[in-house]
């Protein structure tokens, strides 16, 4: 097999082709236009390449970047976040401890009025008879 799936046989049968349509004159001048038809496309693909290679190798400096840009975002973010969750969890801390201080504070009281409205019996005492009585609407006692 040879350049590019063509045999030396059909390299033959092509250059008989290119000598019948051609003619033996002007096969040389073809051969120089191919040869700098060929030169030009290697310079142009070389040129391409070198362009593109230039191009992606400055993508790729400002995606690292970026990159290390965003790591440092997210460290600080994580580092925020953390400092956060601490200050939550002293302050629901601190709520628990108060709240179990008033849930017994609560528990060992008695209460001072009683849910109707009246004073409690331990806190009646001698005061019931000072009572002045209710008087009439119009005050005439």
């Amino acid at each position: 097999m040879g350049f590019l799936g063509v045999g030396v046989f059909e390299v033959f049968v092509i250059l008989a082709i290119a000598v019948v349509v051609l003619g033996p004159e002007r096969i040389p001048e073809f051969a120089v236009q191919l040869a700098r038809a060929y030169k030009f496309l290697r310079n142009f693909a070389t040129d391409s390449t070198r362009e593109l290679r230039s191009e992606f190798e400055d993508l790729m400096g400002e995606y690292e970047e970026l990159r290390e840009e965003m790591r440092g975002l997210r460290a600080t973010i994580d580092k925020d976040v953390s400092s956060v969750n601490q200050d939550l969890e002293g302050t629901h801390s601190e709520m628990r401890a108060t709240t179990r201080d008033v849930d017994k504070a609560l528990a060992e009281a008695s209460p001072i009025i009683e849910p109707g409205g009246d004073v409690p019996p331990a806190l009646d005492g001698d005061k019931t008879a000072e009572k002045p009585e209710p008087t009439g609407r119009d005050g005439d006692g």
